[in-house]
Order: structure tokens, then sequence, then C-alpha cells
């Protein structure tokens, strides 16, 4: 029997299967006397939820980059809300009802609200105040979590749906996979997934009216379905399949060392994107050509005050040492938005993707850019050090923190302090503006990267988390790669070089693509980058170039998408 769901990694596995069922938590309707002692239960249940979400935040802080850890930030978030906390503490003296039946009719409000959004990615977050309302419960009914990372036999886990902490305690030793009948794209537990490395498919509705513990079930990742009580041949099959998997793994560890050069020696920089420092100890272990982006967000995040000069000096120094002579993109703090800092109070914004943020934010508060600029000038000498501004919209932006550069490097020059002189100054291209303007941005910048994931947004005013519009969110439409062209056009007139560091790099005909459009660097992430460099080391650019040249002359990113299937020879 196959049952189809919906694909969130890349891999396969064969095994038994383990059900886990969450254990139901009942709740009665308990008059209480003292409100006081009440709420102080809960204060006390929520205290010890975040040290348990902290602890688990430690176990896998190793294996997981910056992106799926904030993860774990938000839970905290979720469990200390004080708008929560004060209806929690609203019930409990209005109806004199106990902790546990406050605490669950409470989060039951908010779980409902969520579920009920006509957006995908807030439905999806149901899942996450579900798993924090179950610890909150679990503490004041001293009741013992499943826990499983006990499992000591190799399975593969399949329950209705994975919290992201049941996920983070997978132990990766012995699940072969895990599939569940919740969950989509935007889960955290699909998210977590990708970045384990775990074949897993998710959303199976109704899958375990049709598995039970021992079942043996093929998981094919790379589609996104399962089989139940596969054949003979089918087994045999998909143990051919995960063989030759694992033989390209080792192809691909071969070609670490080799330069990236297309078959007639069109040389390409293939850059890691970093938003930790175990994402770049990863981009270390594939030979990266250099970090074409270096997110310097998590130095800012979660944490009660600014970091000093010193604290960031010496982790721009650790990753600048470490790359030696090769190039290193360091992007300068880009809060707002999504981003935002406990310690600083941003303004409420109707659209904070239009606000206050970015570059926007560093000019209106000099006094945490001119630190970043500082500690940023002071690792220069040990390294190759590119800086590089993001969402620019006008020259007059670009000059300006520029000219903070400039200035700081006088200041420390007084101080007797030592500064490259080989400094790359360079900016995002995020915006149409920049991308009309790069020919007068060319004038002054080092060099450009073309942060995709923002110019799309931006470029066809599409949020691709919303799903009644995700459909307009197109990577590869015919006004994104004329922006893209016109960029890379623009900076070549002026001997200045090109990089690109949004999502689209790490598809591989896109990546093509971009190189036929005239790229010079591709960045992503780490991941991704032996797969995509074995597919530049077996093409022609001369081809690329043809491709490129016809692909613009397209009308949709259909078009564009089932040209390059057909004439990419990958």
């Amino acid at each position: 029997m196959i049952i189809k769901g919906t694909k969130v990694s890349n891999g396969y596995a064969i095994g038994k299967v383990k059900v886990i069922h969450n254990q139901e938590i009942l709740v009665s309707h308990k008059k209480v006397d003292d409100v006081i002692v009440e709420f102080n239960r809960v204060k006390k249940a929520v205290e010890n939820v975040v040290d348990k979400i902290k602890e688990e935040k430690i176990l896998v802080e190793n294996r997981l980059n910056y992106n799926e850890l904030r993860i774990f930030d938000a839970h905290m978030t979720m469990a200390e809300d004080p708008e929560i906390l004060s209806m929690i503490k609203l019930n409990i003296e209005k109806d004199h009802t106990s902790a546990e039946f406050a605490v669950k009719k409470v989060f039951d409000d908010v779980i409902n609200t969520f579920k009920a959004s006509d957006k995908e990615y807030f439905r999806q977050r149901a899942t996450d105040v579900e798993d924090i309302k179950r610890k909150i419960l679990c503490q004041l009914l001293k009741i013992e979590e499943i826990n499983l990372d006990t499992i000591t036999d190799k399975v593969i886990i399949a329950s209705h749906d994975l919290t992201p902490s049941q996920t983070a305690r997978l132990n990766q030793e012995n699940t072969l996979g895990f599939i569940t009948e919740a969950g989509g794209l935007t889960s955290h537990s699909a998210i977590m997934a990708k970045s384990l490395e775990i074949p897993a498919v998710l959303g199976l509705k109704d899958v375990l009216n049709y598995v039970n513990d021992g079942d043996e079930i093929i998981i094919d990742s790379e589609e996104g379905f399962i089989i139940v009580h596969p054949t003979e041949e089918e087994i045999k099959a998909y143990e051919k399949k995960i063989k030759l998997k694992k033989v390209y793994q080792e192809k691909l560890s071969l070609i670490k060392s080799l330069a990236t050069t297309t078959l007639d020696d069109k040389s390409m920089t293939l850059a890691s994107n970093i938003g930790n420092l175990f994402d770049f100890e990863k981009a270390l272990e594939v030979n990266s050509d250099g970090i074409g982006l270096f997110r310097t967000e998590f130095i800012f995040m979660d944490r009660p005050e600014l970091p000093t000069e010193d604290e960031q000096f010496e982790i721009y120094k650790k990753v600048l040492s470490k790359m030696k002579s090769k190039k290193v993109i360091i992007r300068t703090v880009d809060i707002g938005g999504d981003k935002s800092l406990d310690y600083m109070r941003l303004p409420k914004e109707m659209n904070p993707f239009l606000g206050l943020r970015g570059i926007r934010l560093c000019l209106k508060h000099p006094e945490i850019f001119k630190k970043q600029i500082r500690a940023l000038l002071r690792a220069s000498i040990y390294g190759k050090l590119c800086i590089m501004f993001p969402m620019i919209s006008t020259v007059k932006e670009f000059l300006e923190a520029k000219k903070m550069v400039d200035e700081t490097k006088k200041e420390l020059k007084k101080e007797k302090i030592v500064v490259s002189k080989k400094i790359e100054i360079g900016m995002m291209v995020e915006t149409p503006a920049a991308a009309i303007l790069s020919d007068k941005f060319a004038k002054y910048v080092d060099f450009f990267s073309i942060g995709t994931n923002d110019l799309v947004q931006y470029t066809l005013a599409a949020d691709r988390m919303n799903e009644h519009v995700s459909n307009l969110y197109q990577p590869l439409n015919p006004s994104i790669l004329k922006l893209i062209k016109m960029t890379i056009d623009n900076a070549h007139q002026y001997k200045k070089w090109v990089g690109v560091c949004g999502e689209i790099a790490s598809d591989k005909y896109a990546a093509l693509l971009l190189i036929g459009l005239g790229v010079d660097e591709l960045s992503m992430n780490v991941s991704n980058l032996l797969y995509i460099k074995d597919i530049i080391l077996n093409t022609s650019y001369k081809d690329l170039k043809h491709i490129a040249s016809r692909v613009l002359m397209l009308d949709t990113e259909k078009d564009v998408m089932e040209y390059l299937i057909d004439h990419c020879d990958i």
C-alpha cells in the first residue's frame, strides 16, 4: 500500500515501525480556595518548562543551525508570554479554578485561534502551542513526558505528530526515519528533520490506521510517500537506491579538494551561507571556497544585552583566521522584519518587512552599528574580510554606511590599532530599487551579493509564507531574472564581482542558470554545496550562456523551468 504525504527531507529508509502515542492528559474543572498559591504553581511550572527547553537546546546545539535553534527560543518566549500568563491568572481568580484547568482553557483558546488562521504558517504554529501546553500540564500534574532518545532499536517512528522537542531528542543512531499524520513544509518538525538529515514524510492522513508496531515500511522522502508492507521486490529496489545514494555521498566527499570549474575551465566561487559557528565548522568540512554570507544576528540575539565589541571581535577573528586567504563576507546585523532583540524596543509596525530593518536600523542606531564596525575592522588583519550592508535601497544609504566605516578606520588608526588595507565593502541587492540602480551603486561598491529571497518577495509583492499568494512567489520569474541580469551586467561594466546568496543558489537548475547569466559566486547552505559543485564540474559554461540567453526571452516561470529541465543535461 502506498500512502502519499509531504516530503520534507531527502533520503530513503526501510525498517519496522515504532508507534508513538502521546499520553492523553485529562484535566477536570476543580475549585480551589487559595488563588495566589494556584497561580504560583503555574509560574513555577513555566519556570521548569523554560529550564527544560534550555536543556533541550543545549542537547542539539551541535547538530542544528541558527534558524533551527531559534525554534527553542520561540518556545521559551511562548511559555513565558505575559499575555497568556495574565489570562491564566484572570481565569484562576475569576472562577477559583485549578491551575491545570486554567492553563488548558487559555492554551486551547490560543490553539484554536491559530488553527482558524487563513495562513498555513500560523496553522502549523498550533502544534508549537500544543507542545508548550503539554509541557506545562505535565509539570503541574507531575507526569513524565515521553522521551524518544531512550529508544534502543533501529526503527521508523510513526506518530500523529512530533513536537520540536521530541524531534530534537530523536536518537539519530536508531531513528531510521519518521512519519506523521500532521505537519507540513513549514512545521518545525519538518525544518528540524531536514537539518538532522533524517528521512521523513509528514501529512500522511490517517496513517496510524494502517501501520502498527513492528510493521515493515519504506520511506521515500525524495518523492514524499511511504510503502506499507512492501513486497520483496520493492525492498530490493529500495535497498539498491540506499546503496547508490551512499556511493554518491562517498563520491561527493572525493571532490572536496577540487577547484570549482566547469568542463571548459570557467572558474566559479562556491561559498557557504552561515548563521552560527556550527554552520561554519560544516563549511570547513566541505572545503567551501569562502563564506558568501555570514549572518551576524546570532551574536546579538538570545542574550540580555548588546554583545560587546570584544565578544564580536573574537568571533570574527576565529572565522577569518580559519578561512585564511578565502573571502569571508560578513553582513552587518540585519535586525527587524521577523528578527527582534529582547533588550531593544523596536517600533510596532504594520509591515515590519517594509519598515525599520537592516541598514535602516543600523543608521538610526549608530551605537549598535559602530561597535560592530569596530570589531570587524579590528579582526580584518586575520583574513580576507568583506563587509556587506543589508537592505540598501538608495545610494545615500550606502554612502552613509561606508562613511561610518571610513570614520571608524581613522579612529582606530589614532588608537594605533592596525586595520587591513584590503577590505572590500559591498551591499545586498534585495530590493528592486537596488537592482534597477545597480549602475549607480556599481561606482561605489566593491561587490554585489543578490539576496533572492527578499528580491522575489519585494518584486512580486508576494509573501511566500502566505498560502493564498505563495503561487506568486516565483524565484525564476522572468522579472527576477532580468533584475539579476541587469545587476550582473552593470557590475561587470565597472569590473565589480557579483554573488548570489539566496535560496535559489541551492537549486540545481537555478544554479546553472545563474552561472550562465554571469554570476561570479554562488553561496548556499552547506548541505547542498558538494551536490551543486558536482553538477558544475560536469557542465559546459558555453552551453549555460546559450541556455541563459534563451531563457531571458521567455514569458513565465513555468516556461523557464520547462526549458531548463529540457536543456540542462543533469
